[in-house]
């Protein structure tokens, strides 16, 4: 079969990502790879004919990848140490260098089956775990709901309601005066989409911001609204604050847009296929609009048969799970977006998020000129910038994920590059490989690389 060529010109954002004090923006530093004499332990490989030495990948600072911690501990539990508490365990097991966290319930319904509603007030448990992250550098985006137990006990907050809404100002007043010195990041509501009418939550946001700046001049304020973006109700909400006039008012744009979808099912292909068209169209009409600050996805999953949901009936094997997430990893940190998973604590998904922690860290997009030769269909890419100046590309094919891929062989042709060299990373197994190279004028060319379903990088040195 005569090999398609596709020509990569990876035209990105111009996000600042991996800078302190934005948005996610812990800058990690330190090493993203493991020491010359160390090897990996199974039979995996990255390019044909290279039988060269293989070196795991250690672990270490990671950047771009967040989770959400609810901070819902109360001493009525017991108050453990924070390096023992999971929330604390379960960012370090991971890598992560962000954390979405809230004093209260996410959502109104849960709040309302287990009566805990917000008060004027932080524990000492609380107030211990937000200072163990600030002592870490880890950075907190804190979702700002209000629960009232008068108010709410049987319906969600009516914000379009000068009361109700009052009482929403006067907490995120609170809020930001006692956490100002340790949090800089503040997220208005948790999909607003599902009780609060959009020209509510656009009067909101004009309302909140001065009194957030009030607190703290330097607060970066976001808000997005929406939920699962397959569906118009979700898309059409986002858009409308797209569109308005409070969104040259924020620092931060966030959506919720991924639960399980892939190319497997009939429900979720199409999304999954034009969603990277989808984020350059939210970047596009936000920027438009005077919008000049950061993008966060949230909430990024995909489910096993140990984490089932009805609102996922999609059901994934542990590796398959491990291969989207990747992916949807690696193309918001390629889109400028900072990339939130949802918990878990599966291998091999743990693996692969720590090991994308410390190959991303610091990575920026960059546009790269690379020629892929290639069998293999749809595939993706995108390029990255490395803080000591060393170009990246990642690229995986975009179908259906396997269980097993042996990778197509490919050829990577990288136009006017001065490299000296180049090393192959697999995230999933762990390792990284001094790749075989050579020259063809004045262009880098790697042979043979297999291109695999899941993110693999070329990392070009010197």
């Amino acid at each position: 079969m005569r090999r398609a060529a596709l020509v990569v010109f990876v035209a990105l954002t111009a996000a600042a990502c991996g800078q302190g004090d934005q948005v996610g923006g812990v800058r990690a530093t330190g090493s993203r790879s493991g020491p010359p004499e160390a090897s990996a332990s199974d039979g995996s490989f990255l390019q044909l004919g290279n039988d060269g030495l293989r070196r795991v990948i250690l672990a270490g600072p990671g950047n771009g990848i967040g989770d959400l911690f609810p901070l819902d501990r109360h001493p009525r539990w017991g108050c453990p140490p924070p390096r023992t508490d999971w929330s604390w365990t379960h960012v370090e097991r991971l890598g992560l260098s962000w954390v979405r966290i809230s004093l209260d319930r996410m959502d109104w319904e849960q709040a309302r089956d287990q009566s805990d509603y917000s008060r004027f007030h932080v524990n000492a448990c609380q107030d211990e775990m937000v200072s163990f992250f600030a002592r870490k550098g880890l950075t907190m985006v804190y979702t700002i709901v209000y629960w009232d137990e008068e108010l709410n006990a049987d319906r969600p907050p009516d914000l379009g309601d000068d009361r109700e809404l009052q009482l929403y100002l006067d907490y995120a007043r609170f809020l930001v005066d006692h956490f100002k010195d340790r949090i800089r990041s503040w997220e208005i509501l948790n999909e607003a989409v599902w009780y609060v009418d959009l020209p509510d939550y656009l009067e909101l946001i004009r309302r909140v911001v001065p009194v957030i700046r009030a607190e703290d001049p330097n607060a970066r304020i976001i808000a997005g609204g929406a939920s699962d973006l397959r569906y118009e109700i979700n898309r059409d909400y986002l858009f409308g604050l797209l569109n308005s006039d409070v969104v040259s008012s924020l620092d931060g744009i966030v959506w919720h847009p991924m639960y399980g979808p892939s190319p497997e099912s009939e429900d979720t292909r199409q999304y999954y296929e034009e969603y990277p068209a989808l984020v350059r169209e939210i970047q596009d009409v936000a920027e438009a609009h005077g919008f000049s600050g950061e993008y966060l996805a949230e909430e990024m999953g995909w489910r096993t048969s140990e984490e089932p949901s009805p609102y996922e009936p999609w059901g994934y094997t542990a590796i398959e799970k491990a291969k989207y997430t990747a992916r949807a990893i690696v193309m918001h940190r390629g889109l400028g977006i900072w990339a939130g998973i949802g918990s878990s604590g599966i291998e091999p998904f743990v693996r692969v998020v720590r090991h994308l922690g410390i190959v991303l860290d610091g990575a920026r997009p960059e546009v790269l000129d690379v020629r892929i030769e290639t069998d293999a269909a749809d595939v993706s890419s995108y390029g990255f910038v490395l803080p000591d100046g060393d170009r990246m590309l990642a690229l995986w094919t975009n179908g259906v994920a396997l269980e097993e891929d042996p990778g197509t062989p490919s050829t990577l042709t990288f136009s006017g590059s001065s490299a000296t060299g180049a090393v192959g990373i697999d995230p999933l197994e762990g390792f990284q490989q001094e790749l075989v190279a050579g020259r063809s004028g004045s262009d880098l060319v790697i042979r043979d690389l297999l291109v695999k379903d899941y993110p693999i990088f070329v990392r070009l040195e010197g």
